[in-house]
């Protein structure tokens, strides 16, 4: 695995396992910081990408599988909401999730966005 940061203007550099976990941990405890961090798997040309937005109540953060060489999301994952139970948590259910999968990101650009599809998630 290679473990690289980067900041919020998009620099990127390299760094180590116990900084990039620091560096999760901090951003979910925090909801801010001046750096992000990237986990890439080598051998399957991978990144795990620490991601957020703005929830109704509360941030948002997530998880992104990146294939490197599609730039197509692989898997998704919601790990800290703090939404109205039965409202916004529904984000968690692999329905929500599942929609993301295969969406092409611009990985040319620090800033992307997901954009929910019109459809009704029970």
């Amino acid at each position: 695995m290679n473990f690289r940061k980067i900041s919020q203007n998009g620099k990127i550099e390299e760094s180590n396992l116990e900084e990039c976990l620091e560096l999760y941990a901090n951003n979910l405890e925090t909801n801010k910081s001046d750096y992000y961090p990237i986990f890439e798997y080598k051998k399957q040309n991978k990144a795990i990408l620490l991601v957020k937005g703005d929830g109704l109540w509360d941030i948002i953060w997530g998880k992104v599988l990146v294939n490197l060489d599609t730039k197509e999301i692989s898997r998704i994952e919601f790990d800290r909401i703090s939404e109205t139970p039965g409202m916004g948590s529904g984000i968690r259910d692999s329905v929500y999730e599942n929609q993301f999968i295969g969406v092409k990101l611009e990985l040319d650009t620090i800033i992307f966005a997901l954009k929910q599809n019109s459809k009704k998630y029970n």
